[in-house]
């Protein structure tokens, strides 16, 4: 069983981005890929926070709808019978009414075939080590955490499938990977509530193995939350490797299909025009 389709992809028009949309495009032919999305960071409002490795002061940069379409489309152009490409966003929400407003104005121009729902902050803060978790007990983080990801998913329909559900693991200053983890047992209350309002909405959940290259070795989201999800009802699913370089486009994929095996997900979807087209395994 081969997965054919990596819809959650940044190019060098995200800040860390590190190849083309050319580059990116010739790694997913030359890896077998038959459609891939591209789905760029768009986040408004993300606070100024210090590189890791430069220690110099950077802010996402902010996308031209015309330019990124365009782009895009060329692309398109140049590899067509070879692949198809989607365009794509990252949304990263905040709850906030006017910033959610600003991002549909964004996505209204742009019209992609796909948007992705992403908690990146919390509180105005970044999650790092520096600022976020400061002073903070990790229950009190990570529950600060869901109930943010729970407004943003609740606050706005403009969304198809939620990123990586348990994104804050990788960030939690714990040097033992099991002291990182998000365990569905600790906060089942809210995470059943998140994963209610996708089925609610008709959203879908996101399989994003970049959790792997995190070194929590696990995708997100963790297996016992995905089959939650499955036993609330869940039917949508999205694949991504949140590739930021060519090289790990599709990385890990093996595993998110043994994932989909285990929890009984027969297809996954991508979508074309706001539309879940569903791909069986």
């Amino acid at each position: 069983m081969k997965i054919i389709a990596d819809t959650h992809l940044h190019s060098d028009f995200s800040s860390d981005g590190k190849n083309s949309m050319t580059e990116m495009a010739l790694s997913a032919i030359k890896k077998g890929l038959k459609i891939i999305t591209f789905t760029d960071h768009l986040d408004f409002d993300y606070p100024v926070c210090p590189n890791p490795q430069t220690g110099k002061a950077e802010i996402f940069k902010q996308l031209n709808a015309d330019e990124y379409r365009s782009a895009i489309e060329k692309v398109q152009s140049e590899t067509k019978n070879m692949l198809h490409i989607l365009i794509g966003i990252e949304t990263g929400l905040q709850p906030d009414n006017a910033l959610l407003n600003k991002t549909k104005d964004f996505t209204d121009s742009l019209k992609p075939d796909f948007i992705i729902a992403s908690t990146h902050c919390v509180c105005g803060q970044v999650l790092a080590p520096y600022s976020f978790f400061k002073d903070k007990t990790q229950k009190e983080a990570y529950r600060k955490y869901l109930e943010d990801v729970l407004a943003n998913l609740s606050m706005t329909d403009n969304y198809d499938t939620a990123a990586h559900l348990d994104f804050i693991e990788r960030y939690y200053p714990a040097k033992n990977v099991e002291d990182k983890l998000l365990k569905y047992t600790q906060f089942a209350d809210i995470i059943d509530e998140i994963l209610l309002t996708l089925i609610r909405k008709d959203k879908a959940l996101e399989i994003n193995t970049a959790g792997i290259r995190y070194g929590l070795n696990s995708i997100h989201p963790s297996l016992e939350i995905l089959m939650r999800y499955k036993e609330l009802g869940g039917k949508l699913i999205t694949i991504g490797s949140d590739a930021h370089k060519a090289n790990d486009i599709a990385a890990d994929f093996e595993i998110a299909a043994q994932y989909l095996q285990k929890t009984n997900f027969n297809a996954y979807c991508v979508f074309k025009n706001r539309k879940p087209e569903f791909i069986p395994l």
